[in-house]
């Protein structure tokens, strides 16, 4: 009877020692698959890949920015330095678009009687410098208010440059026309190089110490040609 006890007994252990075991390697596999790390120093990691994300995020748009505001000073920084003192651009291979403010580019130019002339020679004057062709109808058709400012401001040059027209074309229609503008060609493009413009007419002011004041792309009638030219120092 004693025996039978003690071998039950001993079935009972092995069970309870079974079961223990059991228990333990479930536990460690559980532990296994879901890692030591709590849920809220999961929440607390996943915080900082979020923050660490969100400053990368931020350095990589400061970065972009910087690289912007840089390509955007280099750009002016590059407009400025295209122009020398003189007035002439630095970079004879790059046309630069005029902007008020800023010297006027010189240039020599050719009168339709076959003289030659310097922008810089009219230095102390008021300038109107217009740019026309024969085939521009609204070239042609601003011209009497120009007149009338070459009328009423004596002591305005109006510059008149023909571009990308029949040379012999802008020779007869000035001597036909009656108007007091000093007449010059650009058969080589060199003037429209240094004033490129997306069309004509088109129009700068310059002030007597060679800055150029307003510029017009288009059609100007007398009120706005008299308003800038007044702005820049001219007087009747």
């Amino acid at each position: 009877m004693a025996m039978i006890n003690s071998t039950r007994s001993n079935k009972t252990l092995r069970s309870f020692v079974c079961v223990l075991l059991s228990g333990v390697l479930i536990a460690a596999l559980v532990f296994s698959l879901t890692g030591c790390s709590t849920p809220s120093a999961s929440g607390s990691a996943s915080g900082s890949a979020g923050d660490s994300s969100k400053q990368s995020s931020s350095t990589s748009a400061d970065s972009a920015s910087s690289a912007s505001s840089a390509d955007s000073t280099s750009s002016s920084d590059q407009s400025g330095a295209e122009q020398s003192s003189s007035g002439q651009p630095t970079n004879p291979g790059k046309p630069v678009a005029v902007k008020e403010g800023m010297t006027a580019p010189d240039f020599e130019f050719v009168m339709m009687d076959g003289t030659t002339a310097k922008l810089s020679d009219y230095r102390g004057q008021v300038i109107l410098l217009n740019f026309w062709a024969t085939w521009c109808g609204y070239c042609i058709q601003e011209m009497p208010d120009m007149q009338k400012i070459a009328e009423n401001y004596p002591d305005v040059v109006i510059l008149a440059v023909n571009r990308s027209d029949v040379t012999a074309d802008a020779i007869a229609f000035a001597n036909k026309a009656d108007y007091d503008f000093t007449w010059a060609l650009d058969e080589d493009g060199s003037i429209e190089f240094l004033y490129p413009a997306i069309g004509i007419p088109y129009t700068v002011v310059i002030d007597k110490n060679g800055v150029i004041g307003t510029i017009y792309t288009g059609r100007v009638n007398y009120s706005y040609f008299e308003s800038a030219l007044l702005a820049a120092g001219a007087t009747k």
